[in-house]
């Protein structure tokens, strides 16, 4: 066989591996979404997306964004010392799994989940320690083989390109591509996994992630032009080129870690928002207590407690905008960050400063989504309640809010008024931005905080240490910055 030949069959087994690994995750949640989905499969789709999480994380080339070079064994080395460090998962997969199967006779892995939660904790500490060792390996090839670093990386910005003139510079870069690592980890890959863990039950926040992944990091490399999912990727390769280049320069790297904030957002909207719209039950709402109701459920009840036409018109009207201002204020984010992002200023249609300014004024006074920590042992995060909605008032809440509504329709008629309203959403959007980064990061930092004083062993509160850093200046910075792009950077051309 030819070398043109082998080429191609080597392309050929590339182009199957991630689509049999989609494909299957795709019939697994449809299965799901069904209700036909079997508990065992329901753990196995857990451990496949990891799996596949880690094969289109090995595909992104992770030494090339840090070192500025392909190094295949190093990333994989990375990706095993990151799932060995939150093998702690598989113990919430296995309790999960047998509170939900409720028998012995219910599933032919019980014997796994059993062995799994009886050796608990050795089997969380053993695989700890394993992939912080590891890691800690790793760096140190820095010391060790003297690396070339090229440009553009991340370590490109920090020390100087080339390879060590000495010690001391090896010893420097050796603890710098460890905490570089450790970042990468709690920042990105952590957030990443201990949200598959809750929220694999969502069928669109799954597949919208391996989409994302699937196209703007596999297909960013060779394409098609006359095949049709490779003309999709075409679409996404320039993001993703561009993308990865803001982790190589010290002007866009702030761009990127706000962008991962803003993921924060839409992954929480994924999580709680859209499943409170379409009615499916979610696995995890029962473990986070009461106050986690459908909206269709909601709206149900409160239609059944009113007589009049007018009375359900108004009923679901109070629906219908608090649920448009939760999209509002969770996707909006993600449309400032791509202005900052892209470098060009976007219109906002009319008709969405009427729906913006209406839906926000109604959930104003008669709120059906509130936010608050999380307040389960282990877990970390913002957790988002629904109550029915208020009945009292409700006539007068919704001329008030279409009253605003249709003034901020009819000051968009003037091109310096219509600026000054987009003004105000970007800063009603931050600031509820900012409040959400400080309950998640609060939550977070006091979790870190606890395992310190916890007298845990000094491997674990030295990683802890540097997690508690990091997650510190991640969220205070990235979020400062947003901040400071959505009031003022994206708008001072216009002042």
């Amino acid at each position: 066989m030819d070398g043109e030949a082998i080429k191609e069959v080597e392309k050929k087994l590339e182009f199957g591996a991630g689509e049999i690994l989609l494909l299957f995750l795709i019939a697994l949640n449809i299965l799901e979404f069904a209700g036909l989905l079997p508990h065992d499969l329901d753990y196995l789709k857990k451990i496949i997306s990891w799996v596949a999480l880690g094969y289109l994380l090995y595909k992104a080339d992770l030494t090339e964004i840090i070192f500025g070079y392909k190094d295949k064994l190093i990333d994989t080395l990375l990706i095993l010392a990151y799932f060995l460090i939150i093998m702690k998962n598989f113990i919430v997969f296995s309790k999960t799994a047998v509170d939900a199967i409720g028998s012995l006779e219910g599933s032919f892995l019980m014997p796994l989940y059993i062995f799994i939660l009886d050796h608990a904790l050795a089997f969380e500490i053993i695989t700890f320690y394993i992939g912080a060792i590891l890691l800690i390996i790793v760096a140190c090839f820095n010391l060790f083989l003297n690396v070339d670093i090229k440009a553009p990386s991340i370590m490109a910005m920090i020390h100087s390109e080339g390879m060590s003139e000495g010690i001391g510079q090896r010893i420097g870069r050796t603890i710098t591509s460890f905490l570089i690592f450790v970042t990468f980890f709690i920042v990105v890959f952590n957030l990443i996994m201990e949200w598959l863990a809750w929220a694999i039950d969502s069928s669109i926040l799954v597949l919208a992630i391996f989409f994302y992944f699937f196209f703007f990091i596999k297909y960013s490399r060779k394409f098609d032009a006359e095949n049709f999912v490779y003309k999709v990727g075409n679409v996404g390769s320039d993001f993703y080129r561009n993308a990865i280049r803001l982790f190589h320069s010290k002007d866009t790297i702030m761009i990127a870690v706000s962008g991962i904030l803003v993921l924060h957002l839409i992954t929480d909207a994924g999580i709680f928002i859209l499943p409170y719209i379409t009615g499916k039950e979610i696995s995890y709402f029962t473990a986070l207590g009461a106050g986690h109701e459908t909206i269709i459920t909601l709206a149900s009840a409160s239609l059944a407690s009113v007589q009049a036409g007018l009375a359900k018109a108004l009923v679901i009207i109070g629906y219908l905008f608090n649920v448009l201002a939760a999209l509002f204020l969770f996707i909006g984010p993600a449309f400032i960050w791509y202005e900052l992002y892209s470098g060009e200023r976007k219109g906002i249609p009319r008709i969405a400063y009427f729906l913006f300014f209406s839906s926000i004024a109604y959930l104003l006074m008669n709120p059906v989504f509130s936010m608050k920590r999380i307040l389960i042992e282990r877990i970390a995060g913002v957790d988002i309640i629904t109550t029915s909605l208020g009945m009292q008032n409700i006539q007068l809440y919704t001329m008030i809010a279409i009253a605003a509504g249709m003034t901020a329709f009819a000051l968009t008629y003037m091109h310096v008024l219509r600026r000054c309203l987009k003004y105000i959403i970007f800063s009603l959007v931050a600031m509820f931005f900012g409040y959400y980064i400080y309950l998640f990061s609060f939550d977070i930092v006091a979790f870190y905080i606890n395992a310190l004083f916890n007298g845990i062993p000094a491997l674990a509160k030295f990683y802890f240490l540097i997690f508690l850093a990091a997650t510190m200046l991640f969220y205070s910075i990235g979020g400062i910055y947003f901040i400071y792009i959505a009031l003022y950077s994206l708008h001072k051309k216009e002042v």
